[in-house]
């Protein structure tokens, strides 16, 4: 299929609604970049997300691809934009969503439980090697706040993304939970933990262990003193703005993590060395049961020698 060149503009209709014009470039009948016309910030998700599908599909020509981890709106809405776009330039969206071969083993040969070797791929050949004290699947909040720690302990780290960004889904999480914090103590809100970890309780019928709720609430306001340690700025503390019982939500400035909590936390983490591979997707994990032996042997000699001699 070829396609007219020139330069489509198209608005999209991203997160929360919100419309933004975007420019797809076709030269020598292919799709050859997909832009935007707006001026986007380095923390903006919106400006990741068109990274990715512009290299996704300028590489490929084919929109039949998954959405970004966390973005699944905007991805939704750009993708709806390059479609517009196709037709403009006389394409039919039938030649550009065929179904892609991963090469991936089939479902049904995967369902074997009582042996998940059946779920391991082995790659034909190994390309490069790299030897860490911890690897880090996925750079969402909780991989980001992992680096952090692991740096700090002085720990060798690789995070890997297979996104071409780092937030995940984490980037437009509003705020975090937190109970006795100094910004609480600095409004004047007085908690009352028991009360709190007790309506959870009710609300969810009993269900959980309330043994997770209490050392939830308990290390709370550490969690939240930690992260303002390592940068991550919040914005003001409410019962998000009227809806819940209690005055226990911490907004990140910008009232979006991507905005008042990755971008720290990023800098963080490479301040302290923690090396970033993106566009790096996991796909099994390997390992060898010589090596889980060799070190439980080692265990063993190391408390053969604190043991009391009989």
């Amino acid at each position: 299929m070829t396609l007219k060149d020139g330069n489509y503009t198209v608005v999209a209709t991203v997160y929360q609604g919100e419309k933004l014009p975007v420019v797809i470039k076709i030269k020598h009948g292919k799709i050859s970049r997909v832009s935007s016309q707006n001026t986007l910030p380095e923390t903006s998700l919106n400006r990741q997300v068109l990274a990715t599908l512009s290299d996704e599909i300028c590489h490929t020509q084919n929109l039949n691809i998954d959405s970004v981890s966390g973005a699944s709106y905007s991805t939704s809405g750009i993708l709806t934009a390059v479609k517009t776009a196709v037709r403009q330039a006389g394409g039919k969206i039938k030649d550009l969503a065929e179904p892609r071969n991963l090469n991936r083993k089939d479902a049904s040969k995967r369902t074997n439980t009582s042996n998940y070797m059946n779920w391991r791929e082995t790659p034909k050949n190994v390309t490069r090697e790299l030897n860490t004290d911890i690897l880090i699947v996925g750079s969402g909040i909780s991989g980001l706040a992992a680096a952090v720690q692991s740096g700090e302990l002085g720990l060798k780290t690789i995070v890997i993304e297979k996104n071409a960004f780092v937030a995940g889904n984490g980037g437009g999480i509003e705020g975090i939970f937190g109970v006795e914090t100094q910004m609480q103590k600095a409004a004047g809100i007085q908690s009352e933990p028991e009360k709190i970890i007790a309506r959870e309780m009710e609300l969810a019928q009993y269900r959980p262990d309330g043994s997770f709720w209490v050392d939830l609430v308990q290390h709370s306001a550490e969690n939240i003193e930690w992260l303002v340690k390592n940068g991550v700025r919040f914005d003001r503390v409410d019962d998000y703005s009227g809806i819940c019982e209690f005055p226990t939500f911490h907004w990140f400035e910008g009232n979006v993590a991507s905005k008042g909590y990755v971008p720290y936390m990023k800098e963080r983490a490479d301040r302290y060395g923690v090396k970033f591979l993106l566009s790096t997707p996991a796909y099994n994990i390997c390992y060898k049961i010589i090596v889980l032996k060799a070190f439980m042997l080692k265990i063993k000699m190391v408390l053969s020698k604190l043991m009391p001699k009989q």
